[in-house]
């Protein structure tokens, strides 16, 4: 801080009087005592300029000291290296005591250079400025501190947050890592000042964060079930959204990962691996046999009714808190009594568990709570679980008291009225469980109420179990609702899941969303106006995109689209009647599920080729190499004909090698150029058991066309023409004349033969067989006939 030059009176060190002319009369000054007046008076005259002359000078040296001082504070507190320039975060501490020190030092240190009075006017007038650079000292430090803490807070959580990602496979781990941050909330929400309110939404936000990271870790390992375990038990104390959002990323990454490993049984069931052929009649059985979705019990995990009755009374007894104990002695998430716990826990399989473990409650809570609902329902089951067993028995039955003779809307000295209970515990269900009434009638395991755009199939396809039984179920509700009206349409689906299109992270890129169009919704309001309160009922979220309605943003669309953000929704209350009550053990259909299975074998089909013509080609390398090293072409011959891993254009290619190198006739074995006796009539030609003469290059070319046959034979997509089928027959029927017996396996007939039976099981008729046979394989009808009778006759 720099302060201007002080301008004196009177130009230091310099005294301008008036010129005068010494006086020569002795009496100038006056007689008779006079004159020692007027000397006075001149005298001090003298003193006062002299005095001021003084004054002038101190001032301009308070004025040099405090611009010396100033500019050493300002130098020392802002430099470089000053001190607030470095007193940042943890630095900052002590800064106010740092900043007088130097204040004081400085001061002192300067002051030394000016006589006392200069020193005492610094004093008053620096005071008002170092008082400000103290004032600043403080507020930073304050502030600074205030950064640190706040640091160390996120710091501390992060790392919660990222061991509890590290530790997804430990158990407690997450419990553990959920106390500390209780713990952490608590003292800093404290000396702030929070309010219970505010520290319970930290205390979720935190929770949601290390959840997730545990879940998403575990998703990243490709463990789907400890995903969903992770995700189940903490769901009470999480972000509801953010559970419904990972809840739902992992029931589509476990059906996609059980849709894989069932298509990898289905190829090893199907797959020979030493002729590499695929049978794709069985295949087909068990793709069907695998199409069929588990809707007994308790439906989907996570979404059915008993999965939110359990949600809602962990809601009422605790909040989701695994430490809570009340007044009473209740522990944990269910509020179990210290007396149950031995005898519950035992029943549940958790004997000897601590009743304080968070999973060792939810097991055991659920289970009795399961016992409880499958005995009395919903209803009887919160009373049992408030007021015990013999109560809920009064209650079903519709008795109007308990069993202490008080009306069930009666105060209990302890807490709300069991009436009250029950109502509670019911306003926490949500919304998709409470529509069982209306789904009269409606049955999505044995119906599809919707209609699917051409070229739109796969995209329903690909759309996640939970989101295809939600479009169908709201198709159900729709028709239910129009179908008797003029002008009705049902739910013409024109998208669903697909990655064309649409940006990575929308709903449709994860096939979790649908739009439907139909023209009818455009002359119908009222309709658009349902499917926009309705589908919360099944657990979509709608955006009205039809022109003129609603948002004007999308006044050129037509469609209605909807979102699965993995709402609640009761998939046994649309089985059935709407009963939400599907058998233990009750299976659906699942179109979609075939289409993904069957999509999931060919992929895994490919793979397996791929590998196997591979291996294939790894082995006749090494049988190659053998070959080349023989010693001699009957060595190498008997090598390759003893091999049994070998097909039989393999076969004659190494053959063909060993005669090349070893210069004879790969038939006889003799010198090339020389004849052979026997059936063979020349190096060039063998006769077979018909008498027929056959050249080495026409044997080959049968060889060849044989193992081309059945090379086609195992691609499900290639059609074998009635033009083909006969070339390939009668090369079989010449390799069998030669004697080669497993080159073609008497393809003609055995192979013919088995297809004939095949087609008379599959069909209603000789006559449909027939056609089978010439449409598929390019039979004529003699063959066809021939074969029929044969498969008959066996």
């Amino acid at each position: 801080m720099k302060f201007s030059s002080y301008q004196p009176v009177v130009n230091p060190n310099t005294i301008n009087p008036p010129t005068v002319q010494a006086p020569r009369d002795l009496e100038v000054y006056g007689t008779g005592g006079k004159e020692w007046n007027a000397l006075a008076g001149a005298v001090g005259q003298a003193t006062k300029v002299l005095a001021q002359k003084q004054d002038d000078e101190d001032a301009a040296d308070v004025m040099d000291a405090r611009n010396r001082i100033m500019t050493s504070l300002n130098e020392q507190l802002y430099g470089e290296q000053g001190l607030m320039t470095l007193g940042v975060g943890k630095n900052a501490k002590g800064l106010t005591d740092r900043v007088t020190q130097a204040i004081q030092d400085t001061s002192a240190e300067i002051a030394k250079d000016y006589n006392p009075r200069v020193r005492y006017a610094l004093k008053s007038t620096l005071n008002d400025n170092m008082l400000n650079y103290q004032r600043i000292a403080t507020g930073q430090e304050n502030r600074e501190r205030e950064n640190t803490e706040q640091a160390d807070y996120q710091a501390a959580l992060n790392i919660n947050t990222q061991n509890a990602g590290m530790t997804w496979d430990v158990t407690n781990a997450l419990t553990n890592y959920e106390n500390d941050t209780r713990r952490i909330i608590l003292a800093y929400g404290a000396k702030r000042g929070w309010t219970g309110e505010q520290m319970q939404s930290e205390l979720m936000g935190a929770i949601t964060k290390q959840v997730a990271s545990a879940a998403t870790a575990a998703i990243t390992a490709g463990n789907y079930d400890r995903a969903a375990q992770i995700l189940q038990v903490n769901r009470g104390k999480m972000d509801q959204n953010v559970y419904n959002q990972l809840y739902g990323s992992v029931k589509q990454k476990q059906d996609v990962a059980k849709t894989y490993t069932t298509a990898d049984d289905i190829v090893n069931q199907c797959w020979d691996p030493t002729t590499g052929r695929f049978d794709w009649n069985k295949a087909n059985e068990l793709i069907k046999q695998n199409s069929y979705r588990n809707v007994g019990g308790q439906g989907t995990p996570g979404t059915s009714s008993k999965e939110a009755f359990f949600a809602a009374i962990e809601g009422q007894e605790s909040g989701g808190d695994s430490t809570a104990v009340s007044p009473a002695g209740a522990v944990g998430i269910y509020q179990i009594m210290p007396d149950n716990w031995p005898s519950w826990s035992k029943e549940a399989g958790y004997e000897g568990a601590d009743p304080n473990d968070e999973a060792a409650q939810r097991a055991v809570g659920k289970y009795k709570l399961g016992q409880y609902y499958d005995k009395y329902g919903p209803a009887g089951a919160m009373v049992a679980w408030y007021a015990g067993e013999e109560n809920a028995k009064r209650y079903v039955k519709g008795e109007t008291t308990d069993i202490w003779g008080r009306p069930w809307d009666a105060p209990q000295s302890n807490g709300p009225s069991i009436q009250g209970y029950v109502d509670s515990v019911m306003s926490r269900l949500p919304a998709g469980t409470q529509h069982a009434d209306s789904n009269s009638g409606i049955d999505i395991s044995k119906k599809i109420y919707y209609t699917v755009k051409p070229g739109k199939e796969s995209e329903v396809t690909n759309l996640g179990h939970s989101t295809w039984a939600k479009l169908n179920a709201l198709a159900a509700l729709y028709e239910q609702a129009f179908g008797q009206q003029q002008d009705y349409e049902p739910f013409y689906v024109t998208a669903g899941g697909s990655t064309k299109g649409h940006n990575p992270g929308s709903k449709h890129y994860e096939n979790r969303a649908f739009d439907v169009a139909m023209d009818s919704l455009a002359r119908h309001p009222e309709r658009l106006q349902w499917l926009q309160e309705h589908a919360a009922d099944v657990g979509l979220k709608p955006l009205n995109e039809y022109a003129g309605y609603g948002n004007e943003q999308w006044a050129d669309g037509d469609n209605f689209h909807f979102s699965d953000d993995g709402g609640d929704f009761d998939e046994n209350a649309y089985m059935g009647g709407g009963t939400g009550t599907a058998a233990s053990g009750e299976t659906m259909y699942d179109p979609t599920m075939e289409k993904s299975l069957r999509s999931a074998v060919e992929a895994a089909l490919q793979d397996r080729t791929q590998a196997y013509k591979q291996d294939k080609q790894n082995y006749f390398d090494d049988v190659e190499h053998a070959v080349d090293t023989a010693g001699s072409f009957s060595a190498a011959k008997a090598l390759v004909e003893g091999d049994t891993t070998l097909d039989l254009q393999q076969k004659n290619t190494l053959i063909g090698m060993a005669a090349s190198k070893f210069g004879v006739n790969r038939n006889t074995g003799l010198p090339a150029g020389s004849r052979s006796s026997g059936r063979k009539s020349s190096s060039t030609s063998v006769v077979g058991t018909s008498g027929a003469k056959y050249t080495v290059k026409e044997i080959n070319n049968a060889r060849y066309e044989v193992e081309e046959y059945y090379e086609r034979m195992d691609d499900p997509n290639d059609t074998i023409s009635r033009t083909d089928q006969r070339r390939y027959n009668k090369a079989a029927n010449l390799l069998q004349d030669i004697g080669e017996t497993g080159s073609g396996d008497n393809l003609a007939s055995s192979d013919a033969l088995e297809m004939a039976r095949h087609a008379v099981e599959v069909t209603a008729d000789d006559e449909e067989a027939a056609w089978y046979l010439i449409s598929n394989y390019g039979y004529s009808e003699e063959e066809a006939d021939y074969y029929i009778k044969q498969a008959h006759s066996d």
